[in-house]
């Protein structure tokens, strides 16, 4: 009986060691998996705070170019005015 409970012991032993090794090595492979992921989504992220950017400053391009173009047009009304105004003025001195 004891030499049954001592084969019984072995065994449970070699079982926990077992079932703590393949632990270790599910242990393992998740990092590892974790860490491939990691670094997939750091690539991801890094791809979309570039678009976001290029997105960012080519709003802000146009932005700028239609308020060039609004500047344009109110300089252009106003030196036509002024024109006119001088026009009037003249004609008005005669």
């Amino acid at each position: 009986m004891e030499a049954s409970l001592s084969a019984d012991r072995q065994n449970l032993s070699a079982a926990v060691a077992d079932a703590k090794h393949r632990a270790e090595q599910g242990a393992q492979r998740l990092t590892a998996s974790g860490q491939a992921a990691t670094a997939l989504v750091t690539g991801a992220w890094s791809q979309v705070q570039t678009s976001w950017q290029g997105h960012v400053a080519a709003a802000r391009k146009k932005i700028e170019e239609r308020q060039e173009e609004r500047d344009l047009k109110q300089l252009q009304k106003a030196a036509a005015d002024a024109e006119e105004y001088a026009a009037d003025a003249t004609e008005a001195a005669k």
